[in-house]
């Protein structure tokens, strides 16, 4: 059993840059977010654990980042899941989704949302979210279950200003084929979907991405991530989920992590994309001692091969 020491780290800046054989890369945090902090209390308004309050009311300005901090814009729909609400509807074996969610409906309706940031001038978009089909059992539910298939594009939007009815021109798009439904009905099954966007059309550097979910029914959308580089993210397409097992989660002094192996690789992050720590695992389980860690959210990769699992962790 390998156990990772930490010590506490400052939290700096939003770039990073990364010495390799061809010289410098530079990243910029353009947005983040856990959906875990949001500007009033979600609540049921809509059926068991649903809150159908605008996204942007709930979620406006939440997010970390140079990018502007994120305003939402939405076409029909766009939920709040309350996956650890009162009505305990909803289940979430790898914890990734922590206690709130967005989603999105592809049948009956075409709900869309959208983010519109400022790139910094960097010619690629690299966008990272977990993703997973759920179905609700109100709110015009049930919708039924299928593989979650989800249209990501991105749209030059001069001067910050974006609409969906004349939406601008189009920088590039990618479709990502995300999981297959969970063991029921209301459990999470999420996958960690990527994709890297050229951008470098842009006139100003400020863009929309439009998340627009085409198959699976109703999915739920999580640990949104994007950044803007000079070279695209090296991983351009899904990877599916390890199925790793957190616990305890809230942590406190100490964190075990089960499902590893001797070939994968753990780095650790903090709320604001800062890599603290990486670490090589040797074992079934992998524990991490957290004492000197601050309270907060913090976000764990794990690595094997071609599958990365991301999920979403809490020291209290």
């Amino acid at each position: 059993m390998n156990k990772i020491f930490l010590r506490p780290l400052v939290l700096t800046t939003f770039i990073f840059l990364s010495i390799t054989k061809l010289g410098f890369t530079q990243t910029v945090l353009l947005y983040q977010n856990s959906f875990e902090s949001p500007l009033i209390d979600p609540s049921a308004n809509c059926g068991p654990d649903l809150d159908a309050t605008l996204v942007n009311t709930l979620w406006g300005g939440t997010g970390l980042g140079t990018g502007g901090g994120g305003e939402f814009q939405q076409v029909n729909t766009v939920e709040t899941i309350l996956i650890n609400g009162p009505g305990l509807q909803y289940t979430d074996p790898s914890g990734s989704g922590g206690n709130y969610c967005i989603s999105l409906l592809s049948s009956v309706q075409d709900d869309k949302a959208a983010l519109t940031l400022n790139s910094q001038m960097l010619p690629y978009a690299n966008i990272t979210f977990h993703m997973s089909p759920i179905d609700l059992a109100a709110c015009g539910g049930h919708f039924g279950l299928d593989t979650a298939e989800i249209h990501i594009t991105v749209y030059d939007s001069p001067d910050g200003i974006f609409s969906f009815f004349s939406p601008g021109t189009l920088l590039d798009e990618d479709t990502i084929l995300g999981s297959e439904p969970g063991l029921t009905p209301f459990t999470f099954n999420w996958t960690l979907c990527t994709t890297s966007l050229d951008i470098s059309g842009s006139i100003d550097g400020n863009i929309t991405v439009v998340f627009d979910l085409l198959r699976g029914n109703y999915a739920g959308i999580d640990n949104i991530e994007i950044t803007s580089s000079v070279t695209p993210n090296t991983i351009s397409e899904n990877h599916g989920l390890i199925s790793l097992i957190v616990s305890p989660n809230p942590f406190s002094n100490e964190l075990s992590i089960n499902g590893t192996k001797s070939s994968g690789e753990m780095v650790l992050f903090d709320a604001m994309g800062k890599e603290l720590m990486r670490q090589k695992t040797f074992d079934v389980q992998t524990k991490i001692i957290t004492e000197n860690l601050l309270n907060g959210v913090y976000f764990l990769t794990y690595r094997d091969g071609n599958k990365t699992e991301k999920l979403k962790i809490v020291k209290f």
